[in-house]
């Protein structure tokens, strides 16, 4: 691939004029983390001031293709490292959010890999710590129940083991308890049906809606219809 396809979501370069000397570079007014480079005393782009010393370039340097070329894609790497700590900042992301969300800024595959290696190595990201406060979100007052918890992880493509670490779907007990406690803070939403057949057809549609067990729900429906009547 050459230097012009290699820069050509960048029609602000003029690479016509290259290689040619650097006449000034001059931080810029209203972004100090960049600067203005111009060649025969003409603006020639913006590029971040990180990115210029990182490639030791100053005025009275050559500036060509190549030089270009790196400056255009050390200034993608901090923009993206950027973009990543911002979306971080907010909340825990799985792996598979951050990746999906890159590519929409039109990031590259091979940099947003790069840039999730160092951030897994320095634990800015990590997916154990993502799943438990995941599953303890959607388990918090009975918002979801487990199948739909482990359904929407495995969608993020989520490790199944690291799943199986902070969700368990085997403890039937738990999870019967926490049916009858969610039932038990909304019971006036189901009271309002007077007919307990009626009443429990519409828990068990919701319940399942949820992600409980259909065969759990079951199992306590009774249990469930006696709480409402309270």
């Amino acid at each position: 691939m050459s230097i012009n396809q290699k820069i050509k979501k960048q029609p602000e370069y003029d690479i016509t004029k290259l290689p040619a000397d650097i006449s000034a570079i001059q931080t810029q007014a209203r972004n100090t983390s960049r600067a203005s480079v111009f060649i025969d005393d003409e603006f020639f782009g913006g590029f971040r001031a990180a990115s210029l010393r990182k490639l030791n370039i100053s005025k009275g340097d050559e500036l060509t293709e190549d030089i270009l070329f790196k400056l255009v894609e050390y200034d993608g790497y901090l923009n993206l490292k950027d973009f990543v700590l911002r979306i971080l900042s907010n909340r825990e992301h799985a792996v598979h959010e951050i990746r999906t969300k890159a590519q929409k800024k039109g990031f590259s595959q091979s940099l947003i890999s790069k840039v999730i290696d160092e951030f897994r190595e320095s634990d800015y990201i990590n997916e154990s710590r993502y799943v438990q406060q995941f599953v303890k979100s959607k388990q918090n007052n009975g918002k979801w129940g487990v199948l739909k918890i482990r359904a929407a992880l495995l969608k993020k493509r989520i490790s199944p083991s690291i799943i199986d670490e902070y969700l368990d779907t085997s403890d039937d007990a738990a999870i019967v308890a926490k049916i009858k406690e969610y039932v038990s803070k909304n019971r006036k939403r189901f009271s309002r049906e007077s007919d307990i057949l009626k009443r429990k057809k519409k828990m068990y549609s919701h319940l399942t809606g949820k992600g409980h067990p259909t065969s759990l729900i079951l199992s306590c429906l009774d249990e469930l219809a006696d709480i409402t009547n309270t």
